[in-house]
């Protein structure tokens, strides 16, 4: 696993190139754009009274799920999501259901007002192509992007994973060990590839797993290709 990350003059362009060999993240591609929302480069993007740093992860992850589902242009990246969709930032964070409800609309996908929380359904709903937007943690939104074979773990796209190494409960984050188990993340300084930015105190984004038991307990909203 390796994470290339540009930086022109010295400078971090605030995302990452990535690419895999391992089977096991086979679902991982090469050329995907993981963005890092704590990198600085969004401190100055603005997103209505906020930024993109502090208050962007819905947005990070629409972006993400979007290009997941071939829809990825100059519109859905954040800083263009959040001009244009700056009025669903709320006092308490983004309104995601709102959010994505008008997103679906400009973008073509399919979208539900309610959580979804049945495991079952959405194990399915990933077999169909689905991903979707969830709460990782409070305060804090994260991209569910595919199953593992085993049908045990969700994969999660995190522009921000230092915020759920911090705030996560009763669950562990994952990644691969190689023989067809899990190693336990206990630490992001752990993670093959991964970039701490010494200016920020904070990592750069990441894909990792997590109990489809947790993310279904969290409750997740759907995006799929119509």
């Amino acid at each position: 696993m390796e994470l290339i990350v540009s930086e022109p003059g010295g400078g971090t362009i605030g995302r990452e190139i990535r690419f895999t060999v391992d089977a096991d993240m086979g679902a991982a591609r090469e050329g995907f754009v993981l963005y890092s929302q704590k990198d600085g480069w969004w401190l100055d993007k603005k997103y209505s009274r906020s930024n993109l740093d502090q208050s962007g992860c819905a947005l990070f992850t629409l972006s993400h799920a979007l290009e997941l589902l071939g829809k990825a242009s100059e519109k859905t990246e954040p800083a263009v999501l959040g001009r244009d969709y700056a009025a669903y930032l709320a006092e308490s964070g983004t309104v995601t259901s709102n959010l994505l409800a008008a997103a679906s609309r400009e973008f073509g996908f399919k979208t539900e007002k309610d959580k979804i929380s049945d495991a079952q359904r959405i194990a399915q709903l990933f077999d169909e192509g689905a991903v979707f937007s969830f709460a990782i943690v409070n305060g804090h939104i994260a991209l569910a992007a595919g199953l593992s074979e085993d049908g045990t773990k969700v994969r999660v796209v995190d522009s921000a994973p230092s915020a759920t190494m911090e705030r996560i409960e009763n669950a562990s984050m994952y990644l691969p060990d190689g023989q067809g188990g899990w190693q336990v993340i206990t630490s992001l300084w752990d993670v093959p590839g991964a970039k701490y930015y010494p200016e920020t105190d904070q990592f750069c984004g990441m894909e990792y797993y997590l109990d489809l038991s947790y993310v279904a307990s969290r409750g997740v909203r759907l995006i799929q290709a119509k």
